[in-house]
This record gives C-alpha cells, structure tokens and sequence, in this order.
C-alpha cells in the first residue's frame, strides 16, 4: 500500500507542472523560423503583419542570428527539446530571447492560440501609436 501511495506522489509531482499552462515570457521578439543549420537561424517577418510592430523594426526582412550553444528550445506542448530538432520547426512562428551581446538564447515554438495572443497584443499597440 506504501508502495502504491508513493508512486502517485511520484506520478503526480512528473505530470502536474507538464499539464500547467504555459506562461510565455513578455520580452519575447516574435518571428517565422525559416532555417537553421546550427549556430546559426535564419528569421522572418513573412506572413505576419503584426511582426514589425512588436519588433519594432528589428526584422524588416530575413535575417541570420547567432543561437547559443546551450540555447533552450521549449515545443508547442512545453518541452525540452533538444537544439538538434529546431530544424524540424521551420516555418512556424517561433519567439527568442536575446542576451546581452544579442545571441539568442531561448527559443518558444508558438501554438495557433499564442499567435492569436500576440496578434491581439500588436493591435492594441497600433492603437496606443
């Protein structure tokens, strides 16, 4: 009996953070993933007119990045993945994080809810403008 108390202790403490939303961190810059042969990750504007808006600029087309190498990638269900599969990603929306010396070093593969989010977001900052 012991034993089978603590493996739902053990079952609930793994699957109870993984079944929490996830909270997207507000200092994000948003993006289309295009290509990634690592270090490097090519990045887009294309399809989202609200990209330049929250931005502000810093994407006016396709650009290289460098992306560190211990980045951390989190997929659309909030896992680790590893920066090996990232490539598998292309052509989704994605947000990075930047550290100091402009490096990315986190990387959020968005779902269809979290693109709307942001889309909302960008035209509530057009109207502020």
């Amino acid at each position: 009996m012991k034993r089978l108390l603590l493996l739902a202790v053990l079952c609930f403490a793994f699957i109870a953070p993984s079944m929490a939303g996830r909270v997207l961190p507000r200092d994000m810059e948003m993006a289309v993933m295009k290509s990634v042969q690592f270090p490097e990750v090519i990045l887009s504007p294309d399809g989202f007119s609200w990209l330049k808006v929250l931005t502000l600029g810093w994407l006016n087309g396709a650009q290289k990045f460098q992306l560190s190498k211990d980045v951390t990638v989190r997929n659309q269900k909030n896992a680790y993945v590893t920066h090996g599969r990232l490539s598998s990603y292309a052509g989704q929306p994605v947000g990075v994080r930047f550290n100091e010396q402009g490096i990315i070093v986190e990387v959020w593969v968005l779902t269809e809810g979290e693109r709307e989010v942001f889309r909302r977001r960008a035209e509530a900052m057009k109207q502020y403008q």
